[in-house]
């Protein structure tokens, strides 16, 4: 049995960063998931994917996806967020989420677990850069 080098492993560990990536697929294909420096977490509202395609549902496929329920109550929500990154260990470094009125309360949650938000994207590729 080899030996686990613990120190190579987290080397290999890729800044995750979260989005709603509803609103562009071409942006996120070939910007965001093409991107070698980060792991991508979409954000999704509901398991109905008729509006990607389905080149984007297979390339997203094998991504850690986060579903938001925006029913449910702001804090069994904020609960759900808080031990999805806990018990995965998969904490995002930032989210894109649109400055829109129907994202208040994901974006008032994110912001309270401490992760930044960027909202537009030309932000989201200049934080990139930054990584």
């Amino acid at each position: 049995m080899e030996d686990y080098d613990v120190f190579s492993e987290m080397n290999n560990i890729k800044t995750i960063i979260m989005g709603i990536d509803i609103d562009d697929e071409k942006f996120w294909r070939e910007e965001i998931i093409s991107n070698s420096k980060i792991e991508f977490m979409p954000i999704r509202f509901t398991l109905n994917l008729k509006d990607f395609s389905n080149d984007y549902i297979d390339k997203t496929k094998s991504l850690f996806i986060y579903y938001f329920d925006e029913r449910n109550a702001y804090n069994n929500e904020l609960l759900k967020m808080k031990k999805h990154f806990i018990h995965y260990q998969r904490r995002p470094k930032f989210a894109y989420i649109p400055n829109e009125e129907k994202y208040y309360n994901l974006k008032k949650m994110i912001q309270e677990i401490g992760i930044d938000i960027v909202d537009c994207k030309n932000s989201l590729l200049e934080n990139i850069k930054k990584i």
